[in-house]
Parts: C-alpha cells; sequence; structure tokens
C-alpha cells in the first residue's frame, strides 16, 4: 500500500498546482512540527488565510496569525529540499520497498 501511496505523489506532482518538497529530518525543530497548515494564496489583492485541521475539526485563521504560518511556511522551504530532489527520494524509496527492501537498513542520501 506505501508503494502505491509513493507512487501517487508522483504522479500527483505533474498537476500545474501541485508542489512536494520534503523536509530532511536532519533540520530538527521547526513550526512544522506543531501539526499540518494549509496556506491558501487567492490573489495578490488578498491576503493569505490559513487552514489548520486538528483533532477537534477545521479552522481558518487570517490577518496576523495568517502572516505568522505564511512566515512559517516560507522558513520551512528555506530548508526543505528542491521539487527534483524530493520526487527522486520518494521514487528511489518506493522502488526499495516495492523490491522487499527495509528502507530503514539504508542511508537514503538526500541532496539539493
Amino acid at each position: 500500500m506505501l508503494v502505491q501511496q509513493l507512487e501517487h505523489l508522483v504522479r500527483e506532482v505533474e498537476r500545474p498546482h501541485v508542489n512536494i518538497r520534503i523536509l530532511p529530518a536532519t533540520t530538527g525543530w521547526h513550526e512544522g512540527v506543531y501539526g499540518p497548515f494549509t496556506v491558501c494564496v487567492m490573489d495578490r489583492l488578498y491576503p493569505p488565510l490559513v487552514l489548520l485541521e486538528h483533532l477537534g475539526g477545521r479552522m481558518v485563521v487570517e490577518d496576523k496569525l495568517a502572516e505568522r504560518y505564511s512566515n512559517a511556511f516560507e522558513r520551512l522551504s528555506e530548508h526543505a529540499l528542491g521539487a527534483t530532489a524530493s520526487m527522486a527520494l520518494i521514487t528511489d524509496l518506493a522502488k526499495r520497498l516495492d523490491a522487499g527492501e527495509d528502507p530503514a537498513e539504508h542511508q537514503i542520501e538526500a541532496s539539493g
């Protein structure tokens, strides 16, 4: 099942509005550890909105709080692998899993 999910991610990135980038484990502490968030930018005329999903449901935030999440997203982006390197890492992991390898036994190289 995991192999199919990884292959699905590789296919999804072909869509024009999809960008998948991996944040290496070596990054250490970062704002993303508090949970997932989605920054929504509709148009440059409107400020961004942020969608927070949590155990109690969903919440949309705007103004100063949305700006904090937007800034956090920018900082996370600075540490993330590039799109090509991220897809190469996902593709390599899918191949290893499909071949029956235990990825924990191998150092998965992540660069760029």
